[in-house]
């Protein structure tokens, strides 16, 4: 095997395999575990919770979705601007320079 100019054995193209992002002590939460627990889903609260491993093994799950932020609110979706109040609505400038608001005006 050649030796490059950093003396680092060169990899022929045929037995290059790409390096994984991270290697797998690195990424999973309990080696001790039978099956490694990777946290790509996991956030840093996540760790506080009563039972982390549980909570990361579920979201790490195949084939399952998350849960949306709007399912744990007390309001409804897209129900929080309630208390502001809406402005009349105001013709544009060209067309109330015809004058047209005063024609339809009831008097």
């Amino acid at each position: 095997m050649l030796i490059n100019s950093v003396h680092q054995p060169l990899i022929c193209s045929y037995n290059y395999k790409p390096k994984a992002k991270a290697s797998l002590p690195q990424r999973s939460i309990c080696s001790s575990s039978p099956r490694p627990i990777y946290f790509n889903e996991s956030k840093v609260w996540d760790m506080i919770a009563a039972d982390p491993k549980l909570l990361v093994f579920l979201k790490e799950y195949r084939n399952t979705v998350p849960v949306p932020r709007h399912w744990c609110q007390k309001r409804k979706f897209l129900q929080g601007k309630r208390g502001i109040e809406k402005q009349p609505f105001q013709l544009p400038d060209f067309i109330a320079a015809t004058g047209i608001a005063k024609i339809r005006q009831i008097d």
